[in-house]
């Protein structure tokens, strides 16, 4: 049996919300505080004790009893209590999978928590169930990975080191940026900022982004759906230069796609409310299941800087192709003008239609 260890009485929020406990009134509004509650109700489906039980399952590590008694008490919210409701359900359905525990009780089901990683995960996984199996708790959202521009597009997803406070605007583009800029600065409601935007402190860039979110217009009639256009097109010039050669355009897609040494699992439900339950095969089982055909990149058209991306896979068994899309937004961190540029790279496709990714198969 494994040991169970000691948990300490209050978990500190990953961002936007730093009160514990994590539950207290008015919290629940933070996206962070909703990815508890389905980690923890997943977590508990897995277990197989029912979603009323009142009592701490011992089985069920990393949680503590104050944070379980405030997620207890959302079950019979009018909101949050569907969507725990829809948690435990893909935790039972894994229990059950095949592919799972085959219905098995485990000894240990752990909850991550709010532990941050001392390096790059290439697993995004939330729990793990008797020290075996991976799994990533995925809720509404399709996004694959946040990343810098230059880890995506100049290092492939190598590795997570390299320097990433960069301005990739600057880098890619820089007369569409400054001209931008430029204008901006033109406004007289903007024309006491720096002639040029990397010598704006910080203070300024704050006040610029929350200007430019009060008055879209300034960057309307400044040009900004020119500069999206000039970003998206170098930036898929760039990431296409970097996609020589079939290994490394293969090397991309499992990167890209999140498969990693080691198999794991997505539970959830995607934007559409439709289940998530598969699961996440290697690199390994790639090669021996698929052949990559394409991976093409093309600049998007957006109210942002966008690239889109486009795998396609041919399956041996079939020889029938399949083809995944996504799309990578390049944008601010913290608003227009404030914080380093970030890459949010999105799933357009299903999950279950994913080369790589395979379906549960759930016993009843």
């Amino acid at each position: 049996m494994f040991a169970r260890p000691a948990v300490a009485p209050h978990i500190v929020p990953k961002s936007g919300c730093d009160s514990p406990p994590l539950f207290q009134k008015g919290l629940f509004g933070c996206a962070s505080s909703r990815t508890v509650l389905t980690e923890v109700f997943t977590a508990l489906g897995i277990t197989g004790q029912p979603i009323d039980i009142e009592c701490l399952p011992a089985e069920l590590m990393n949680v503590g009893t104050e944070l379980w008694e405030d997620a207890s008490q959302r079950r019979n919210d009018p909101m949050l209590g569907p969507l725990a409701q829809t948690a435990w359900n893909r935790g039972s359905e894994f229990r059950r999978a095949r592919e799972g525990l085959r219905g098995r009780p485990p000894l240990a089901v752990e909850w991550k928590g709010y532990q941050k990683p001392p390096g790059y995960e290439y697993i995004p996984a939330d729990i793990r169930v008797d020290h075996v199996f991976l799994i990533s708790c995925k809720f509404g959202s399709h996004i694959l990975l946040n990343t810098s521009p230059a880890h995506l597009f100049d290092r492939l997803l190598e590795g997570r080191h390299g320097h990433r406070a960069s301005d990739w605007f600057e880098e890619v583009a820089p007369d569409a940026y400054r001209s931008l800029y430029q204008s901006i600065v033109a406004d007289k409601r903007c024309n006491r900022l720096p002639a040029h935007p990397h010598m704006m402190n910080q203070s300024e860039r704050k006040q610029l982004a929350g200007m430019l979110n009060k008055e879209p217009g300034i960057l309307l009639s400044g040009g900004y759906s020119q500069f999206c256009a000039a970003i998206s097109a170098a930036t898929a010039a760039t990431w296409t230069a970097k996609l020589k050669g079939k290994l490394t355009r293969e090397i991309m897609a499992w990167r890209l796609l999140r498969l990693a040494d080691a198999p794991y699992f997505l539970l959830g439900t995607d934007r559409h409310g439709l289940p998530i339950r598969v699961m996440v095969t290697t690199p390994w089982d790639w090669r021996h299941n698929f052949e990559l055909k394409e991976f093409l990149v093309s600049p998007g058209k957006s109210g942002q800087p966008l690239v889109n991306w486009l795998i396609v896979a041919k399956e041996r068994s079939s020889n029938l192709e399949k083809a995944v899309e996504g799309h990578v937004e390049v944008r601010w961190s913290h608003g227009k003008f404030n914080g380093f540029p970030e890459a949010k790279i999105y799933l357009d496709t299903r999950h279950e239609d994913v080369p790589g990714y395979l379906s549960l198969r759930i016993d009843a």
